[in-house]
Order: C-alpha cells, then sequence, then structure tokens
C-alpha cells in the first residue's frame, strides 16, 4: 500500500521575513503546509538539510509562476522556467525583498557572477513578459539592484555595458592616478583569427557572441558567462539579418519553448554553429550544437533538432528535471511522465523523431495509436497541450500533400481520439487547395471493471478515509478499512469522472477540486469540495440546450459538471451543491 505523502515543515524563523510583496503573509501556525504534488516540494526533498526549514507557504502567481522561502534558499517553478534554486539566506532574501514572484517572476538559475553586475540572477515573469536581472550580492552594484532586461532601460544597458563596463546600478569608486583616458587595448583571448570581439553581442541563452562585419553575421561559442571557449571557430551564418523571424528568434531566445510552433520555434535553442555552411546551388545547410539548420535563399530557414537538442527541449519546456530521453528503436527516442501515479493510462510522453527532427508532447492515448503504427501516420510535425486541462493535440506529415492532426481532448467522460486528415493540391495556377477529411475514431477507452482492481495500487487519502483508484481519466473510490489498506469490508466503489479530471491536472502546479475534495485549501481548510465525503453513486450523464452535462450524489451534495463539448472547448470546474451534511461538515 502507498499512503499517499503530506508534507508539514516547522518554522523555526521569524515568518513575517517571506511576508512581504511576493511571498505569502506570515503563517501563524507552527506548522506549514507543503503541497505533495508541487515541483517545489518535489526539490525540497532533495535537500532539505540545505535548504532548512520553509519559512512560507508556498505562494503563486498567475502568470508569473510559484515561490517559497526557506531558510537557506528560495525555490521558484513556473512553466517558463522550470524548478530552480537561489542558494543562500540574504541572497535570497534580496529576491524576496524586491517582490519576490509577484513582481520579479520565477528564477532562469542560481546566482552567477556577472561581469558587470557581479553576483546576479535573472527571472522571468510570464505574466508581462519582464525578465530581470536583480543583485543579490555585494560588489559591483547595491544588493536589490534590478533591471527589466525586456525594457527600453535594459537594453540601451545591454547594447552599452561593453563600452561602460559598468553594471546598470554601478558603485562608483574613486579613480586612481593610473587610471587614464587611454584606448583600452583588448584582452588576448578576445583576438580570434585577427578579429576583435570585444565589442560584440552576446548570447546567454544560445552560449554565444555575434558580430556583424562587412554585412555579414558571424557567431562563436561561449562558455555561461559569455567568454569564448579558449578552442572556439568564429563561423559565419549566412541566413541571419536576412531571414528577419529566425534571427529574431536566435538572438532573442525565450525562457520558454513550447512545442505548438513546428521547427521554426526551435530556432531560440539551436545553439551556436559548429561547422561552415555547405552550399547547394541557393540552399545552405549548416550544424549547430543542437541541430542543422536549412536555408533557401529568399525564404526563412527550418530546423532539424539533434538528440541533444531534442533533450534541451524537454529540459526548458518541462519543469521535470529527471525526464531524461532513451532510445526506443533505430528511428524513436522517448521520455515518459508518469504523473508520479503508476496506474495505467497516466503517462505522457516526449517522443523525438529523427525522420523529422522534430519533438512531440503526446498523450498516453495519442501515443499509443501513433507508435502502434506511425507509419499510417507519418513523421512528427509538431504538438500542442494545453497546460490547464488534459487536452492534447499531434501534427505529423505523411508525404508532402498530407497531413494528419491527431486530438485527444482527454476530460470527457469518453476518452476518444479523433484524427483528421489534411490533403494539399496545387492547380496549375499555383494555388493550393487543402481539404479536410472527417472525424474518424482511433481509439476508445475501456473503463475497468471495478471488481478486477488491485487495492494495493490505490492511493489511500486519509481526510476522506477512502482509497482511490486511477483509471484513465476517471478515479475509482471506495471507503477504506481503519489503517487504510484494504477497502472496508463490504463498502461499494463508485467511478468519478470529475475528480479523475482533476485529479490528473494536480501535477502541473494548480490546486484542484481533486485537491480540495482530498486535502482542503492551500492551508489545510476545508472547502466546499472537502465537505463532499465520498460518492454514493456513480455519475449520470444528462444533457440541456445541447450541452451535456454529468452529476454525481457524494454523502455530502451534489456535483454538477459540464462536459466536453463537440468541439473541445475545455470543461469547467464541477458546481457543488451541498446537503445538510455537507453544510455541517463545512461549519456552515
Amino acid at each position: 500500500m502507498r499512503n499517499k505523502n503530506t508534507f508539514f515543515a516547522s518554522a523555526t524563523a521569524a515568518l513575517a521575513a517571506a511576508s512581504s510583496l511576493g511571498l505569502m503573509p506570515a503563517a501563524s501556525a507552527a506548522d506549514i503546509y507543503m503541497n505533495p504534488n508541487a515541483a517545489i516540494t518535489k526539490q525540497w526533498q532533495k535537500n532539505s538539510a540545505t535548504y532548512g526549514k520553509p519559512l512560507a507557504k508556498e505562494v503563486c502567481v498567475t502568470g508569473a509562476g510559484c515561490a517559497q522561502q526557506f531558510e537557506n534558499a528560495v525555490i521558484t517553478w513556473s512553466r517558463n522556467t522550470g524548478v530552480k534554486v537561489l542558494s543562500g539566506a540574504e541572497r535570497a532574501q534580496a529576491y524576496v525583498d524586491v517582490g519576490g514572484v509577484k513582481t520579479l517572476g520565477a528564477l532562469e538559475s542560481d546566482a552567477w557572477n556577472n561581469s558587470f553586475c557581479g553576483p546576479s540572477v535573472t527571472t522571468f515573469n510570464g505574466s508581462n513578459s519582464s525578465r530581470w536581472l536583480l543583485v543579490v550580492d555585494e560588489g559591483k552594484a547595491s544588493v536589490g539592484s534590478k533591471i527589466d532586461l525586456n525594457s527600453d532601460a535594459g537594453k540601451k544597458w545591454l547594447a552599452e555595458r561593453a563600452q561602460t563596463k559598468q553594471c546598470f546600478d554601478a558603485v562608483a569608486e574613486t579613480p586612481t592616478p593610473t587610471q587614464t583616458d587611454s584606448v583600452v587595448t583588448p584582452a588576448p583571448e578576445m583576438i580570434i583569427d585577427g578579429v576583435d570581439w570585444t565589442h560584440s553581442m552576446t548570447n546567454r541563452g544560445q552560449q554565444s557572441r555575434w558580430l556583424v562585419r562587412e554585412g555579414k553575421t558571424y557567431v562563436i561559442a561561449t562558455d555561461d558567462e559569455t567568454n569564448i571557449l579558449p578552442s572556439a571557430t568564429a563561423y559565419e551564418v549566412p541566413w541571419m539579418g536576412v531571414a528577419s523571424n529566425a534571427t529574431n528568434l536566435w538572438q532573442n531566445p525565450s525562457p520558454s519553448v513550447e512545442f505548438t510552433a513546428g521547427s521554426n520555434n526551435q530556432f531560440a535553442i539551436i545553439g551556436y554553429p559548429v561547422a561552415d555552411a555547405v552550399w547547394d546551388g541557393d540552399t545552405a545547410v549548416q550544424e549547430f550544437k543542437y541541430g542543422t539548420v536549412s536555408w533557401t535563399q529568399g525564404k526563412e530557414p527550418t530546423v532539424r533538432l539533434n538528440v541533444e537538442g531534442a533533450q534541451r527541449l524537454i529540459d526548458l519546456e518541462t519543469y521535470f528535471p529527471d525526464i531524461k530521453l532513451e532510445k526506443k528503436d533505430d528511428r524513436f527516442y522517448v521520455a515518459e511522465r508518469q504523473y508520479g501515479y503508476e496506474n495505467k493510462g497516466f503517462s505522457e510522453y516526449y517522443v523525438f523523431d529523427t525522420q523529422s527532427g522534430n519533438m512531440a508532447h503526446l498523450s498516453h492515448a495519442i501515443y499509443e495509436n501513433y507508435m502502434a503504427s506511425p507509419e499510417k501516420f507519418g513523421a512528427i510535425d509538431s504538438s500542442f497541450t494545453n497546460p490547464n486541462n488534459s487536452y492534447h493535440s499531434a501534427s505529423f506529415k505523411l508525404n508532402d500533400s498530407q497531413s494528419i492532426s491527431m486530438v485527444d481532448a482527454g476530460t470527457s467522460a469518453f476518452y476518444t481520439v479523433f484524427y483528421t486528415v489534411e490533403t494539399t493540391t496545387t492547380a496549375a495556377d499555383g494555388t493550393q487547395h487543402t481539404e479536410t477529411s472527417g472525424k474518424h475514431m482511433a481509439s476508445t477507452w475501456v473503463p475497468q471493471d471495478p471488481a478486477t482492481v488491485d487495492w494495493s495500487q490505490a492511493y489511500y487519502e486519509p481526510r476522506q478515509g477512502a482509497l482511490v483508484y486511477t483509471d484513465e481519466l476517471s478515479v475509482l473510490i471506495v471507503k477504506a478499512n481503519a489503517d487504510g489498506t484494504a477497502p472496508a469490508e463490504g463498502a461499494p466503489v463508485y467511478r468519478s469522472h470529475l475528480l479523475g479530471a482533476q485529479k490528473s491536472l494536480q501535477t502541473i502546479g494548480t490546486w484542484t477540486q481533486y485537491a480540495e475534495w482530498a486535502n482542503g485549501y492551500w492551508g489545510g481548510e476545508a472547502t466546499d469540495a472537502t465537505a463532499l465525503g465520498l460518492p454514493i453513486a456513480d455519475p449520470v450523464l444528462t444533457s440541456k440546450d445541447g450541452v451535456s452535462y454529468e452529476t454525481q450524489q457524494f454523502e455530502g451534495g451534489t456535483i454538477t459538471w459540464r462536459m466536453l463539448s463537440e468541439d473541445y472547448a475545455n470543461v469547467d470546474q464541477a458546481t457543488i451543491t451541498l446537503n445538510e451534511i455537507g453544510q455541517a461538515r463545512l461549519g456552515q
């Protein structure tokens, strides 16, 4: 039997330290609840002795991310940056004091020694697309100094810092008699093949520097501190500065790289060139650290990732550092993510197709259908996952004129995967016409018979006194015995689609209705969902004005849930109506 882990950590330091601006106000309780499904909690578990005890609850700000302060660190998470740690009590406090996650967003890395500002961190706030540089220790600038690198002031400083040699908030130094205004001789390591790279532009995200000479753009590899590598060679990149979209993506890489835009979006992670471009007519092919770029003059270039690039894409797109690609066969590399559950159907897959050089993030159902016969669907092109529900879609190129899209809407009661086929034809005058076939059912989920469930593989939810078994995107719930190791004698088993769908969302950093049902709110307070108790009947499907609803009776009340519409619209949370039992549990 696997008991659900619930974490409480004693706070021995003053909680008020974490109350300013971005983090949760000081708690009055001696114990601080830590969400066991949160990425921050999982990171803290790995090295809790070093990070110390929590000083406040985890707090999340929509779009910006989540953060939690500990005695010796602050840990943040966002979909853009993943889980990152800023080590050191004073440095963590500097992050908190200037606004924390509300102002700065989530960390992009631990502190590093900025050449101009000293010990610093960068953060990204997805709520307003600001990217901050924050000074976290004494040195070349004041602790707590910050600048939005995406602002006009930030861009100006980035452009001028190589000349000024100063931080945006430099600590003034008294000139010594030996200082003059004479021309500075470039350091030897900045002279490569006779070219002075002192005033080149840095690109930390691509681990490189670039400059323009005689109308041509050259790129050279650097370390994480933008120092040119000792053995680095500068290569001309012929499309850079000519193909505007790809150039912008490469020169201004976002901290977040989604799988939604196919190969073009992957310019943000392609890295630096490792060889000269090879020309064939008006087409150039050039190897980069993380893949191959092909460019035909007059068009936008395209990217084919290599395996290392595919892994980097996963690392940037997810907040799960243990997701690693493994070779499945001669064509595919696959990484499985199990949501923390081991029951059938609760896996998602990151699949890299060496045939196309593209990645896809696939649901369990799409993965099973595609991998059973990839030749039926073609090469992976792109995919899309909605972080707010279980909607997945993926696109495949069957040939030059046909593409196939597969959709797994996920949160309906029927769990059906559909696919459509698009056929593109070109007329004599060069115009193109695309026809889309109807929806084809790829597979249908068959609910597991409750009588066949191995309850030793279920989760025990002590607050509800229930065992919960995951069956695809539904759950089977039964009252547990006194020690939570098996169903209570004679207890009936009921299925819940709503709680199953809500449970599937829990590992993406949200606090869902399933979490409220199982644990209460963030601090353990009871909610309407908590007061429901155990289901006393299976769900019933109804329809009103063409919209499908599901209702289900619980000990403490009734839920009404708007089901997935035919066009795959998002599913709402359930409406909860408490009866007298539920109201009494809630203290009303």
